[in-house]
């Protein structure tokens, strides 16, 4: 599943029975975090974003066990929770939950850069990740990932 507002991602990655805390959603689960990454930690494949849907992966591209019943649990963290209005399109990826695709979204990435001719260039890059954090949740056991965009640019 892909979680699209933050409110539904701090609900969907909480611990079950989580207390409430000051700022109304469930406890935090750092205990769960996975410093180390999962298994086969993360990877980004090298395309052009909007032409290419760049994927994001945390298990090399496995499929789930059972098709249809996903493994993994996602949240992008971007400048707005209204989607019309992000400049990446996330996007699952069939009974592959451990995987995501990003796709820029040409008419917001102009919104976001105005001025910049070379959308694809690193420094235009980097600016779009700037505020961009990805987290992945495993289900089975609720440990999680936090992702940095760094490693994409």
């Amino acid at each position: 599943m892909i979680f699209t507002r933050y409110q539904d991602f701090r609900a969907g990655f909480a611990l079950v029975g989580a207390p409430l805390v000051a700022d109304g959603f469930p406890e935090w689960p750092y205990s769960e975090l996975r410093a180390g990454g999962f298994a086969n930690s993360v990877s980004f494949n090298d395309v052009d974003l909007y032409t290419t849907p760049l994927t994001v992966t945390c298990n090399a591209g496995a499929s789930d066990a059972v098709p249809g019943v996903d493994e993994f649990d996602w949240f992008v963290s971007m400048r707005t929770d209204v989607i019309a209005n992000q400049y990446f399109a996330v996007g699952a990826v069939a009974n592959k939950s451990g995987s995501i695709t990003l796709t820029a979204v040409l008419a917001n990435t102009e919104t976001l850069l105005p001025g910049v001719t070379d959308y694809r260039g690193d420094d235009a890059l980097r600016l779009l990740f700037r505020d961009v954090a990805i987290y992945v949740q495993r289900r089975s056991d609720k440990s999680y990932q936090w992702i940095g965009t760094k490693e994409v640019v």
